[in-house]
């Protein structure tokens, strides 16, 4: 893998392990507590998060099929991507785009998740490994509402966006109603 691909990641998977092993002390009924009837539980922010990391890959996937189509990010991406992670940074809670919509599960297993999670970086790190510096600049994913960002600023999002739900997980925990264990 590129170095600067190698950094980002490792500084994602770093975070996502961090969030699991925060979790994984709580116990199940703490992981699956709603602070209201529509709002989502602990695992289901996880959820959310592969969701909306399986369909970017999934994505990018079919558009590396063409990549030599595709332009390169430059300052117009950097500047998108700016914007983006400053709202992410708001302590404001956004509908999530239907790319990163997901399925109520009827049972969350927390283990299960992790793996599924585990499972799922793998993926991204393979799909990483296959890139080129040229290659890594090319505008493979797509924002719904920020458009295209290349590997780099794909993963830069990836960071915030997680960080995002990281202060959904803690508003979460820090409700007054959260169980105790």
């Amino acid at each position: 893998m590129i170095l600067v691909l190698e950094k980002e990641f490792e500084r994602l998977e770093k975070q996502r392990k961090d969030i699991i092993s925060e979790v994984r002390s709580l116990t199940n009924e703490q992981r699956t507590w709603r602070p209201a009837p529509d709002a989502w539980c602990l695992l289901e922010v996880f959820v959310h998060l592969m969701t909306a990391e399986r369909n970017g890959l999934t994505y990018m996937n079919k558009k590396v099929q063409s990549i030599d189509d595709l332009e390169k990010g430059g300052i117009t991406s950097d500047l998108r991507l700016a914007l983006l992670n400053s709202f992410l940074r708001l302590p404001v809670k956004y509908e999530a785009p239907a790319a990163a919509q997901f399925q109520p599960r009827e049972y969350y297993d927390f283990k299960e998740i992790e793996a599924e999670w585990n499972e799922l970086r793998t993926e991204w790190q393979e799909f990483l490994d296959e890139f080129d510096k040229e290659s890594a600049e090319k505008l493979l994913f797509k924002h719904p509402l920020m458009g295209r960002f290349n590997l780099e600023q794909t993963l830069r999002f990836m960071y915030e966006h997680v960080d995002h739900h990281r202060a959904q997980i803690k508003r979460i925990q820090d409700h007054p109603d959260f169980p105790k264990a």
